[in-house]
């Protein structure tokens, strides 16, 4: 049941980006981050970690209260959405999910990137389930 329970932790941590489109959005790596929880109230969905904005040159949200071990993959996962939306108006989130495993593997985080891997191959089995 361990198992199940860590998925669930890893479920919260997935993020929805609340996306607002200027006329001149033109894809570009590079993005501010706020590290604020009342930016990401002000900003973000109700109860998200975080989100993005791709309006004025872009901005990522952050609160100030996620554990230290997420805070860089959560960083990292909202920039990856924040590419994908910029070059294609879309979000894959598995693309997004295994980008944050590979991210995790490369900073050496291998308990937190099993975490994430699980969570991804349930989100692939959900997502095909509703096709």
């Amino acid at each position: 049941m361990s198992h199940i329970k860590n998925v669930k932790v890893i479920s919260a941590l997935l993020l929805v980006a609340c996306l607002n489109i200027n006329a001149n959005n033109e894809p570009t790596n590079d993005i501010a981050i706020v590290v604020s929880s009342s930016a990401v109230e002000n900003n973000c969905p109700k109860k998200a970690l975080g989100c993005f904005k791709s309006s004025n040159g872009g901005e990522i949200f952050i609160r100030t209260d996620i554990k230290s071990e997420y805070a860089d993959v959560v960083k990292f996962g909202l920039h990856n959405d924040y590419v994908q939306f910029s070059t294609s108006k879309t979000i894959d989130p598995i693309k997004t999910c295994e980008a944050q495993v590979d991210f995790l593997i490369d900073q050496r985080k291998k308990q937190t990137a099993q975490k994430y891997s699980e969570y991804c191959s349930l989100l692939k089995q959900n997502l095909l389930a509703k096709r």
